[in-house]
């Protein structure tokens, strides 16, 4: 699941395509520095069934928050989710039936728990693509991984070593970098 990072590399070219947003130097040197910090975090030692899969998650992820500026205006966040959530219901049943385990409830609380938290995210993302160009915002997606790491520390007492500093330096310092750069364009342009 480490690829699964990549959807916010992935959004510059698809915001390009799908809506002809200008991609700008800055924000494509952002996105490839956020992606090596996150080569840099997770190490990936190799590329397997499951790197694969994760790719094509990212990829429709990146493809489900570019295309919520397609959606009629009057949608709720509400409504948006509810039908995002329901076409993924009968994937999610074909492969349970077809794993063919017995129902754990245990796992059963940590799914939903764990659901509710996309949910969240899900809220935040259509809310935040449909008011903002895809390049101005996808690197900053990065930082979720971050938020991963911190609970890791919490959590799991994972102790971070000199890679997860470095990585996360080039997560944050460029989406800084950016953040100033509009900034300053913002100033000038209000004057």
């Amino acid at each position: 699941m480490r690829f699964f990072y990549t959807a916010p590399l992935l959004m510059l070219p698809l915001g390009f395509l799908f809506y002809k947003d200008r991609l700008t130097a800055p924000s494509i040197i952002v996105a490839i520095l956020g992606f090596i910090g996150i080569l840099v975090v997770v190490k990936p030692t190799q590329i397997n069934m499951g790197a694969i899969f994760a790719l094509i998650v990212a990829l429709t992820m990146a493809t489900n928050n570019l295309l919520v500026r397609k959606l009629p205006s009057n949608h709720t966040v509400a409504q948006t989710l509810f039908l995002t959530n329901l076409v993924g219901i009968p994937l999610g049943l074909g492969l349970a039936i077809w794993e063919n385990a017995p129902l754990s409830w245990y796992a059963l609380w940590i799914a939903a728990g764990s659901n509710l938290f996309i949910l969240i995210y899900a809220g935040i993302c259509v809310l935040v693509y449909r008011a903002v160009e895809a390049h101005k915002i996808s690197s900053a997606e990065y930082t979720g991984l971050l938020g991963a790491v911190v609970i890791g520390i919490v959590w799991f007492d994972e102790i971070p070593d000199i890679s997860l500093l470095i990585g996360s330096a080039l997560i944050v310092l460029p989406l800084i970098w950016l953040a100033t750069l509009e900034s300053i364009k913002y100033k000038r342009t209000a004057l």
